[in-house]
């Protein structure tokens, strides 16, 4: 009975929470760059679903090192990004204490 749950569980969890990342990327760079087909956003969330199965029937030890790579990969451009915006830190520290405006004034 706890192993029907346990795999219900991870398929609710692929089918929705897995599919949901790459759609909220490809939607937000459909709002900024117009030239993507909407059909990626369908088409992304399908692959990931799919990769998430695969990777499931693989043996435990691969599929381990599968999702720690993954996730390594997902984590790469929040981590350059930390590294590149470090020079703002104390700007952006004084606008959310409330030290500095955190918009600028009209010209």
């Amino acid at each position: 009975a706890a192993s029907a749950t346990v795999a219900l569980n991870m398929v609710v969890y692929q089918i929705v929470d897995l599919a949901t990342y790459p759609s909220l990327v490809v939607g937000y760079t459909l709002d900024v760059e117009q030239s993507i087909s909407p059909w990626v956003v369908t088409a992304s969330s399908y692959m990931v679903i799919a990769l998430g199965l695969a990777a499931n029937l693989l043996n435990i030890r691969v599929a381990t090192e599968l999702y720690t790579w993954m996730l390594g990969l997902i984590l790469l451009p929040f981590a350059v990004g930390l590294i590149l915006s470090v020079k703002s830190w104390p700007v952006a520290w004084a606008a959310a204490i409330g030290r500095a405006p955190s918009t600028l004034e009209p010209v």
